[in-house]
């Protein structure tokens, strides 16, 4: 129930921004105007303070569903995963990773660098909202359009997220993406998150092999929160149901959620 009501989400938020980028219809900015303002660091750079404190508050709250349901280039990299696995005729398996700290930290540090510094279109070169809305927004404008570094670098950069998302699920948001890196400060401590019941886990694995962020840890019952998007496919996946989204603040969660 939980991965539809994603989702479900996913897809109305995802349809919303790309007919705000696709089409220049009035009553569409009038109705969905307000989504854009969702995004980091596009909501920062207006001082829409207040937007960027309610994302940290939600993510605070759920864990980084800002990244499974707000962001488009998240839901994006959804959809071409699992195109991925279907054009395999196969589910894909994946399996944990140990996170690769100093890949996700540094580019944190050269987005906030680039961003005290000013250079913008440099820093957003890797924030996913400016990449998605570079490219889909110039998709069918001018061919003049293309004669911009900014754009053809974010087109590379596109392509590259789309290879590296049909073979292997969220890899881009948990090695390169800061945002989702600087959202994993606060998901790490979240109050409702992914639960492994040690009673009811039997050790199968299934979970583990749906799990697109590659931050469950079967074996030892743990999940890494700080990579974890909240896409609930380990839930799904889980026939034992072992594994719960609920409030659990516990000892052995707290545990679970740092390194």
């Amino acid at each position: 129930m939980l991965r539809k009501f994603r989702i479900v989400l996913a897809a109305i938020f995802f349809i919303m921004i790309t007919l705000l980028l696709f089409t220049p219809v009035d009553a569409l900015h009038s109705w969905f105007g307000w989504v854009p303002g969702l995004q980091l660091p596009q909501s920062a750079l207006a001082k829409n303070f207040i937007a960027v404190v309610a994302v940290v508050v939600l993510t605070i709250l759920f864990g980084r569903v800002y990244c499974s349901i707000l962001c488009p280039l998240g839901v994006f990299q959804d959809i071409v995963s699992w195109l991925g696995g279907k054009s395999k005729k196969a589910t894909k398996n994946y399996h944990y990773k140990k996170e690769n700290y100093w890949l996700r930290y540094g580019m944190l540090v050269v987005f906030a660098v680039g961003m005290a510094l000013g250079f913008y279109e440099i820093a957003c070169l890797i924030a996913p909202y400016s990449i998605f809305s570079i490219v889909l927004g110039n998709l069918f404008g001018p061919i003049q359009a293309w004669i911009n570094w900014i754009l053809i670098a974010s087109a590379v950069i596109f392509v590259v997220i789309i290879v590296l998302a049909w073979r292997g699920g969220r890899t881009w948001c948990n090695n390169i993406c800061p945002i989702g890196t600087a959202l994993s400060l606060f998901s790490r401590f979240s109050l409702f998150c992914l639960v492994i019941d040690k009673d009811k886990c039997v050790n199968c694995g299934l979970c583990e092999k749906q799990c697109k962020a590659f931050c469950i840890d079967s074996a030892n019952h743990k999940i890494d929160h700080s990579r974890c998007v909240d896409c609930m496919n380990c839930i799904n996946g889980c026939n034992k149901g072992a594994i719960s989204y609920k409030w659990h603040y516990t000892k052995q969660t707290a545990k679970n959620n740092t390194k």
